[in-house]
């Protein structure tokens, strides 16, 4: 358990057999129980799918955050990826759906990324012949 000033933190860390994946989750300002942390894993399982064929390292930091005053949670996720970062947060009443709901915005995150980069690997390099353009112009 870490201790922050009034800020209680507990940072649970698992590191993926096959890959090196490492996950971890702390807890704000509430204590971690086995039934959060199965969810957690659950749904962190459909993120695997999509990172499974990145290059390694990956780091995944899923931060859960409870607001005694307001009565909420609040869900955040970043992923560290060899090429980029990518984060997520949620916040709301129940916190098994705010879990679910940030996993599912990082999924599209993820596939939005993934897109991304396909299409700029398959898109021809307009740098490559700088004279292109001149020549297209010059053609019409």
């Amino acid at each position: 358990m870490i201790i922050y000033g009034t800020v209680k933190a507990v940072i649970i860390q698992f590191n993926r057999k096959n890959n090196s994946m490492n996950i971890r989750i702390a807890f704000r300002h509430m204590e971690p129980t086995p039934a959060l942390e199965s969810h957690a894993h659950k749904e962190l399982a459909k993120l695997d799918k999509l990172i499974n064929t990145e290059h390694t390292p990956i780091f995944v930091d899923l931060v859960l955050e409870e607001h005694k005053l307001r009565g909420d949670h609040r869900v955040e996720l970043r992923i560290n990826l060899p090429h980029g970062h990518l984060m997520a947060h949620a916040e709301g009443k129940d916190m098994y759906l705010v879990i679910s709901q940030v996993i599912d915005k990082m999924v599209a995150e993820l596939r939005k990324e993934k897109e991304r980069r396909l299409s700029k690997r398959d898109r021809p390099d307009e740098n490559k012949d700088p004279l292109r353009k001149l020549k297209e112009d010059f053609e019409k």
